[in-house]
């Protein structure tokens, strides 16, 4: 086995999720992923919960496998050491706000000057040009913007962002689509790129069929578990908890009606095919929740199961970590932290047949890789030092 991008040096310049949610996997492949902080303060989410003895495990979360340098971009001095490491690089991340990677002296031009075939990506919530691109963002502003939170919900409740940060997920594995569809144009023909991903663009590009639907007259708004389209789809009651199961074609219809041993809602008016089930769907669910109410997602699990109807009962995190199918394909990684103690984080969910990626090592401490990687570009140790006392390091 053999790691895709080992090699490769990427100076990461991201903070908080979206940025470092992408980093991490070209370090999980074998980048050599040095994360560049300010000194002091570093990363904003090296002080976000939980802390353990000081350290935060929402920042081991997304920087895993990277090493760590302080500099001070602010100032002129740091300009110059930048662009000194620049030269050693192959790719450049970040997700400052629209147009301050250019008042820092540090923007695509200026970086491609010192490296012509540098790849430099650009993260933000509105991109970097189009008249909101000033406008500051997290992931539940481009949720809001997007016109995905107003999809979420039920119908009879407020808008509610998903339960997880998928803006930030979702848009940092775009600009990881970005970063290895640049490289193959470099390796193709020896050019550079500049990569330019928002936010609001992504969650815009993943609302599914209801631009389509709106187009066509619809007014498409949430409608909590269910499925715009079909009917069953939804989340049901069973007696220790909720299951999920899904209608997909006419056969699964008619193995539905078997499984719930109700023969006779396989021609029933009412049910008998995909418009009139959806028509009628707040009585169908009533139905199916009468049925289950009373029986164990196992019980029901085992019904289901030999039919090939999708099904699964709604875990919890602490019940999906110990779901023998994550464990099997290595989906809970735990890390030996030495400030925090043993951490659980997700494992790499790119699976290739040839190529290795590994969860090596936990997240740095602020500056661990300092002399390291400085002396690389020919610091020396007394002059880290006194960078360090002037503030630039």
């Amino acid at each position: 086995m053999k790691k895709l991008l080992a090699g490769m040096r990427v100076l990461d310049l991201t903070q908080a999720y979206s940025g470092p949610f992408c980093t991490q996997f070209l370090a999980d492949f074998g980048a050599e992923v040095i994360k560049i902080e300010m000194p002091e303060t570093g990363d904003m989410t090296r002080w976000w919960n939980p802390i353990v003895n000081g350290k935060s495990g929402y920042f081991t979360l997304v920087n895993r496998n990277k090493k760590s340098i302080t500099l001070n971009l602010k100032r002129p001095e740091a300009k110059e050491i930048f662009l000194d490491l620049v030269k050693t690089a192959d790719i450049v991340v970040e997700n400052y706000r629209p147009g301050y990677a250019a008042k820092l002296g540090i923007d695509y031009e200026t970086v491609k000057a010192a490296k012509h075939d540098i790849i430099y990506a650009s993260l933000s919530g509105f991109g970097q040009y189009g008249p909101l691109r000033d406008r500051a963002a997290f992931a539940i502003i481009a949720e809001a913007m997007s016109g995905q939170m107003d999809l979420t919900g039920f119908p009879d409740g407020p808008p509610v962002k998903t339960g997880t940060s998928i803006g930030d997920t979702f848009t940092g594995t775009m600009l990881l689509v970005g970063i290895l569809m640049a490289l193959l144009h470099r390796e193709r023909c020896g050019e550079g790129q500049y990569i330019d991903v928002a936010m609001t663009d992504v969650l815009f590009s993943a609302t599914e069929c209801n631009l389509p639907n709106y187009s066509l007259g619809a007014d498409p708004t949430r409608i909590g578990n269910r499925d715009p389209l079909g009917a069953p789809y939804d989340a049901y009651r069973a007696n220790d908890g909720w299951y999920v199961m899904g209608c997909g074609t006419p056969g699964h219809w008619i193995k539905i009606c078997q499984v719930m041993q109700r023969p006779d809602l396989i021609e029933d008016p009412r049910f008998c095919d995909f418009v009139v089930r959806k028509e009628n769907e707040e009585e169908l669910t009533e139905l199916i929740n009468d049925w289950s109410k009373d029986k164990t997602r196992t019980e029901l699990e085992e019904m289901f199961m030999p039919t090939g109807i999708p099904f699964a009962p709604v875990l919890t995190i602490a019940e999906a970590a110990q779901l023998e199918q994550i464990k099997a394909r290595d989906m809970v990684v735990e890390l030996d932290d030495p400030i925090m103690g043993k951490v659980m984080v997700p494992g790499v969910p790119i699976k290739m047949s040839t190529l290795e990626a590994a969860i090596e090592s936990t997240s740095p401490e602020l500056g661990q890789n300092n002399e390291e990687i400085y002396a690389g570009i020919g610091i020396t140790k007394q002059v880290i030092q006194d960078l360090t006392d002037q503030g630039i390091i």
